[in-house]
């Protein structure tokens, strides 16, 4: 795995997180994972990714009172 930061190499650490070499970052494997998924999906359609973005963050939204919503 490469760092999401410089793309230096990510080294284990332990049996769930690594570190990068370069810079330090350091990332679970699940989360890490989530990124690139995310990235490849932002790269194969950025605008449906952003689509279901916005959906995911409207449905999110809906469940907040609209009272303590900041925007």
């Amino acid at each position: 795995m490469s760092c999401p930061l410089c793309a230096a190499q990510l080294a284990p650490v332990g049996s769930e997180w690594c570190r990068c070499g370069g810079c330090g970052y350091e990332i679970s494997t699940e989360a890490h994972q989530l990124h690139r998924e995310l990235v490849d999906f932002f790269e194969r359609d950025p605008d449906k990714f952003f689509t279901e973005v916005r959906e995911r963050r409207d449905a999110i939204r809906a469940l907040e009172p609209v009272w303590q919503r900041s925007c």
